[in-house]
C-alpha cells in the first residue's frame, strides 16, 4: 500500500463516520419530536406515556397470567 493510498482509505473512512453521525443525530431529533408534552422518565416507567410502544412490566405480566383486562394500556 502506498502513501497516497494510505490516506485515501483514511480520508474515506472518516468521511463515512462523519456521515453515520450526521445520520444518528437526525434519527435523535426525530425521537424527540415523537415524545408527548410532558414526556417523563416516571410516566415512561408507569406505562402513561401517550408514544410508548410497549406495555409496562405490570402490563406485560397481566398479560402473560391471562388477565389483560387488568392492565393499564390495551396490549398488542
Amino acid at each position: 500500500m502506498t502513501f497516497d493510498e494510505y490516506w485515501q482509505q483514511e480520508n474515506r473512512l472518516l468521511e463515512l463516520s462523519y456521515k453515520e453521525s450526521v445520520r444518528q443525530l437526525g434519527e435523535r431529533r426525530v425521537k424527540k419530536k415523537e415524545e408527548c408534552d410532558t414526556h417523563s422518565k416516571e410516566k415512561v416507567k408507569s406505562g402513561e406515556c401517550c408514544k410508548q410502544e410497549k406495555p409496562n412490566a405490570l402490563d406485560e405480566f397481566w398479560k402473560d397470567l391471562g388477565e389483560p383486562e387488568k392492565c393499564k394500556k390495551p396490549t398488542r
